[in-house]
């Protein structure tokens, strides 16, 4: 599948290039500070794994919504089409894999499965669905206003 600009659509080496990772880490850094402040500092058990979580959705929140604008490009029908999918699903992925992974450490007696089923899926479907959402829209606005920029 070939983008815009006669390229083909980003590797997974482009996509990592792309994703806003300073940005991402900063976002979760202030978050986890203040809900950390919030709760004392309490990063055991359950308090632990709800106050990294609220970090892992400014991650991919915020890293989701600039990777969906530094993907969006000239028109193209298709790709207009798929980049806010690969940034949603960049995002999808990234929040899964990490709370996923920060439920195993906090909550080791909690079972995989519901982890898999209920804890990551519930954080990372509405900041896909958000992200989503902002690609499309980026789709839009991005070459518009590239556009009446170089008038």
């Amino acid at each position: 599948m070939r983008d815009s600009r006669g390229g083909v659509l980003p590797s997974l080496g482009t996509l990592a290039r792309t994703w806003p990772w300073i940005t991402s880490v900063i976002a979760a850094a202030v978050v986890n500070a203040i809900v950390g402040t919030a709760r004392h500092f309490d990063y055991r058990g359950i308090e632990g794994f709800s106050t990294t979580n609220y970090g892992w959705l400014a991650f991919t929140l915020v890293g989701g919504l600039v990777f969906a604008w530094r993907l969006a490009r000239r028109p193209s029908w298709l790709g207009a089409l798929v980049r806010p999918v690969i940034a949603a699903a960049v995002s999808y992925a990234l929040c899964f894999v990490a709370v996923t992974t920060t439920g195993l450490i906090f909550l080791p007696d909690q079972s995989l499965a519901e982890t898999l089923t209920t804890d990551a899926p519930g954080r990372s479907l509405p900041v896909a669905v958000l992200v989503l959402v902002f690609g499309c829209l980026a789709e839009l606005i991005r070459p518009a206003l590239a556009r009446a920029l170089h008038r």
